[in-house]
């Protein structure tokens, strides 16, 4: 059986129980994990590489609109300073991901901060930061 974005984003949540902080299981790490454990595969670089290689890309804005924000998808922070971008993608027009949380529904991603645990898109913070939304080939 193929997994679907709602049986990840279900197993990111069992795994955020299971971690308690970012040193245990980095961003990247957690969404990885989430999707393995419901049988997929996933291998990227980072949360750049993810952005990047992702199926669609766009605002929050827009993929509420359109109807594409949906367990399992995946939610970009994108930062305005570059100063920590890997030097792989400088220059390549797509500027700093350096963060990236998987929807679970209700408005809310889970993540991995410090606790890792979920976060609420209508907080001030995330709309701040928040860059996008993408899901990654299937």
């Amino acid at each position: 059986m193929r997994p679907t974005g709602k049986m990840a984003a279900a197993a990111a949540v069992a795994l955020a129980q299971s971690y308690h902080s970012y040193q245990e299981m980095d961003c990247q790490a957690l969404i990885e994990q989430a999707v393995r454990n419901v049988g997929g595969q996933m291998d990227y670089r980072g949360s750049n590489d993810m952005a990047r290689n992702a199926a669609w890309l766009g605002t929050l804005e827009n993929a509420r609109a359109e109807g594409k924000l949906a367990p399992g998808a995946l939610l970009f922070i994108h930062e305005d300073d570059e100063s920590g971008l890997p030097a792989r993608y400088q220059g390549d027009g797509f500027g700093d991901f350096s963060h990236v949380g998987m929807y679970v529904g209700d408005y809310k991603m889970i993540h991995c901060g410090n606790p890792i645990g979920y976060a609420d898109l209508n907080d001030a913070y995330w709309r701040q930061h928040f860059y996008g939304y993408g899901r990654v080939p299937e």
